[in-house]
């Protein structure tokens, strides 16, 4: 529940800390203060890192250390870590691997055309 407001402090504010995903989330205006809209974010964050990294795991064959992962305490602390500013980088972080398979995967059948 205290996680809520790395969600909603801005730069505008005069918050320079942690105050990125507030910046994004101002143009929201009010909602961005409302604490189910922010929690929705929250766990969309969450299951999208779980998805992601399920992704990566089935797709390079690497299912053994997601198990373990998710069954150890690592799991249990991303499930814990709920609304931390470090999610969105992971998520990013996700995004960023999977635009770069896609473009290796353009530039990998570009070559072959030729």
């Amino acid at each position: 529940m205290w996680s809520t407001n790395y969600y909603q402090l801005s730069y505008f504010d005069g918050f320079a800390k942690r105050a990125f995903i507030g910046t994004v989330l101002y143009p929201l205006g009010c909602l961005r203060f409302n604490y189910y809209f922010i929690e929705a974010i929250q766990f969309f964050v969450l299951f999208a890192d779980i998805a992601l990294l399920a992704y990566f795991c089935i797709r390079y064959k690497l299912e053994p250390i997601a198990i373990i992962f998710f069954a150890s305490a690592a799991g249990w602390f991303l499930v814990n870590t709920i609304g931390y500013v470090e999610q969105i980088l992971w998520l990013i972080t996700f995004l960023a691997l999977l635009a770069n398979e896609k473009n290796r995967q353009h530039i990998y059948t570009k070559q072959h055309k030729k």
